[in-house]
C-alpha cells in the first residue's frame, strides 16, 4: 500500500477541467496504490481544520501554482506533516527550485516514492495578527500595486500574459517609492525605495539564472532594495540584472538576515505573498524558519 495523500486541487489552475485533471491524478496514483482523497479549492477551505482530523502519515499535495503550494505550506510548516507538489500552475517557482518533475506522472512518482527533504519557510507578521507564510517571496511597493492590476485585467477578459505587460507598463507610469525603516544586523536604516523584495533564502541574479533559487535550506532572508531609485534607475537595474552585474551596481542593495522589522508611516500596507496579494498593518516582522517544511523531492541521484 502506497502513501496515503490528501490533493489540495486548484479550480484555476488553467489546467483543464477539474473532473479531467481528477481523473488522471486518480489513475496515476493507483498505479502506486495510494489512497487519494481530493480537496478542490473553489470554495473557502480550512485547511487547518482537515489537518487535526487527518492521520499524521497522511501527506498534503498541491495541485496548483505557488499559491496553492502557499496554502499547503502553511498549514504544514512547524509539523510533522509532509507536503508534496503537482506543479499544474502557471509559474511553479517552488518546484522548479526544488528540481521537481514539471510533469505530472513524474511528478505522482516522486510523491509515492516518499522521499523526504527539510526545506525552510519564511514569514511574516503584521501588528496583532498571527504570522503569514511564504516559501517563494514577499514584496512591498509596485509589485502588489502590479499584481492587483493584473489581476483586474484578466476579470475583464485579458489573458494573462496581455494583463502582466499592460499592469507592468502601469506601474513604471505611475512610479511611487516608499519611505521605510528597517534593522539588520544590529544597524537601524532608513530608505525610499519603489520596492523591498524578501525572498526565502537567496535569489540568483545573473543574468542567466536571473530569478532562480539554488538553495532552500540555509536559513537567511534574502533582502533587496533600491534606495533613492527613479524610473532611469530602474531601467538602469534591469540592464545590470540581464548582464549578471546587479550586485556591483550602487542603486541596489542586498542583505541577508535571518529576521528583521519593516516599519513606515503607514498603518497597513499590500504585501504580496508567493503572488497573492493581502493588506497587513505595520509594522511587519519577517522571519525564516530552517527545516519547517517536510517536502517529498526526488533523491539527489535521480536529479539531472
Amino acid at each position: 500500500m502506497g502513501i496515503p495523500v490528501r490533493i489540495f486541487l486548484n479550480s484555476n489552475s488553467g489546467s483543464g477541467s477539474d473532473a479531467s485533471t481528477q481523473r488522471d491524478l486518480q489513475t496515476l496514483f493507483d498505479k502506486h496504490a495510494c489512497l487519494v482523497t481530493f480537496t478542490r479549492l473553489a470554495k473557502p477551505l480550512n485547511p487547518t481544520a482537515l489537518a487535526q482530523s487527518d492521520p499524521p502519515e497522511m501527506a498534503y499535495i498541491a495541485a496548483g501554482g505557488d499559491g496553492t503550494v502557499n496554502l499547503v505550506a502553511s498549514t504544514v510548516a512547524g509539523t510533522p506533516r509532509r507536503m508534496g507538489v503537482l506543479p499544474i500552475g502557471t509559474l511553479n517557482h517552488f518546484a522548479k527550485d526544488l528540481n521537481l518533475p514539471l510533469e505530472l506522472e513524474p511528478a505522482v512518482e516522486v510523491i509515492a516514492a516518499g522521499h523526504t527533504r527539510k526545506v525552510d519557510s519564511a514569514h511574516v507578521t503584521p501588528l496583532a495578527l498571527p504570522a503569514r507564510t511564504f516559501v517563494n517571496n514577499s514584496s512591498l511597493g509596485v509589485y502588489p500595486a502590479m499584481v492587483i492590476d493584473r489581476e483586474r485585467m484578466k476579470r475583464s477578459g485579458r489573458n494573462k500574459w496581455a494583463s502582466l505587460v499592460a499592469a507592468s507598463a502601469r506601474a513604471f507610469i505611475r512610479f511611487r517609492c516608499l519611505t521605510v525603516e528597517f534593522e539588520v544586523d544590529g544597524r537601524p536604516r532608513r530608505c525610499t525605495t519603489p520596492f523591498v523584495f524578501v525572498g526565502n533564502n537567496e535569489y540568483c541574479l545573473d543574468g542567466a539564472r536571473l530569478g532562480e533559487r539554488e538553495h532552500l535550506d540555509r536559513g537567511r532572508l534574502s533582502l533587496y532594495l533600491a534606495p533613492g531609485a527613479t524610473r532611469i534607475t530602474m531601467l538602469r537595474l534591469l540592464t545590470a540584472a540581464l548582464f549578471g552585474r546587479l550586485k556591483q551596481t550602487s542603486d541596489f542593495q542586498f542583505f541577508q538576515p535571518t529576521a528583521f522589522r519593516v516599519t513606515c508611516r503607514h498603518r497597513a500596507l499590500r504585501v504580496s505573498l508567493d503572488g497573492e496579494v493581502a493588506r497587513l498593518a505595520t509594522p511587519l516582522e519577517y522571519s525564516i524558519r530552517p527545516a519547517s517544511l517536510n517536502v517529498l523531492c526526488p533523491t539527489p541521484e535521480t536529479i539531472p
